[in-house]
């Protein structure tokens, strides 16, 4: 090979290798789900900041993967080149429209979201169960972020159909029911094969203490300062 030729198939697959860790660290609960080991204690980073970065990174990989001649790979490299194109240019949309200032509400609204996670997790060991409640605890700074996103939308003119706000409220307000001992936060130490541990039931402990002094407290503030549903589409 010349000093000068370009190994096409090489920077593609660095390019998709740094796509991947970009997504994991911007997009924590997709590591998590795809069973990435990851010790990064945030589940989801929604802050005005985060997606204004996001976008950045984005169009800074999209550029590199234009740059890359598709003509000089295989089928699967082909594949390969446009899923990352439909994927970055997707994210690149999303900011562009102002998706994260009309996020989700219903019916995978961010308390939805969050209890999806606890569903999903386990704790196999004590180290498993301390990133486990660091997660946890970082849940009520998410579901502020998604409130500031909520009311910049708001005061841009978004608004949200009726049924979706009655119904998000109502989710919120269901997933409050159950006392902290019974949320589902507490579900992974409830089905973990060593929870006796000491070392794990202390982190149970502190995991009930987030549940109960800031997790459900950020969850009231959020059906609260949900819109009403007067505030809907016509």
């Amino acid at each position: 090979m010349a000093a000068t030729e370009v190994n096409t198939p090489a920077l593609l697959a660095d390019l998709a290798e740094r796509y991947w860790r970009f997504e994991c660290h911007e997009i924590p609960l997709s590591a998590a789900l795809a069973g990435q080991a990851t010790t990064d204690a945030v589940l989801f980073r929604e802050s005005a900041t985060d997606h204004a970065r996001r976008d950045r990174g984005a169009g800074a990989l999209l550029a590199e993967v234009d740059a890359i001649d598709a003509a000089g790979l295989d089928a699967q490299g082909r594949a390969t080149h446009a899923l990352l194109r439909r994927e970055l240019m997707g994210l690149r949309a999303q900011y562009a429209v102002d998706a994260h200032l009309r996020p989700w509400l219903f019916p995978a609204g961010p308390d939805f979201t969050a209890v999806f996670w606890a569903n999903a997790s386990g704790v196999g060991d004590v180290a498993a169960a301390a990133l486990y409640v660091d997660r946890l605890a970082s849940l009520p700074a998410y579901l502020g972020d998604v409130q500031d996103n909520i009311e910049a939308g708001l005061a841009r003119g978004y608004r949200y159909p009726r049924v979706v706000l009655q119904s998000a409220i109502g989710n919120t307000h269901g997933t409050l029911a159950a006392a902290p001992e019974a949320s589902p936060w507490m579900g992974a130490f409830k089905r973990s094969a060593v929870a006796a541990q000491p070392a794990v039931k202390a982190q149970a402990d502190r995991a009930l203490v987030i549940v109960r002094e800031q997790l459900v407290p950020a969850l009231q503030r959020a059906a609260s300062s949900t819109p009403k549903p007067c505030m809907h589409w016509v």
